[in-house]
């Protein structure tokens, strides 16, 4: 490894390597069941998700497993944009990974 490519602390001691790191992957997992198809995220998306799903029903509704009521959201061309401005630090059921259950799908957007 190059000299040039290592951290040096301002006492001049060699720390480690310069570097940036960052991830832009969102991590998502799909499963079904019955009717229904569950979404789950491994980092918590923030305000507004887009989910790249594009369902031909158009009567389903979508919750957040552990938290009561439905979410808003849009149909967007090939995608489903949901709205969690609304959910709180406080209000999520978990720290690591959130489920989110889309019900009231037609058989052909579950094959």
């Amino acid at each position: 490894v190059p000299a040039a490519q290592f951290f040096t602390s301002k006492e001049g001691e060699e720390n480690g390597l310069n570097a940036v790191y960052s991830s832009k992957a969102q991590y998502l997992c799909y499963t079904q069941n019955n009717c229904n198809l569950y979404v789950t995220v491994l980092e918590w998306p923030g305000k507004e998700f887009a989910l790249p799903l594009d369902l031909q029903s158009k009567n389903y509704k979508i919750s957040l497993l552990g938290r009561d009521g439905t979410l808003n959201y849009k149909d967007k061309k090939e995608s489903i944009v949901l709205d969690l401005s609304d959910i709180y630090h406080n209000d999520l059921p978990c720290n690591y990974a959130w489920t989110f259950k889309i019900s009231g799908l037609d058989s052909k957007d579950l094959k």
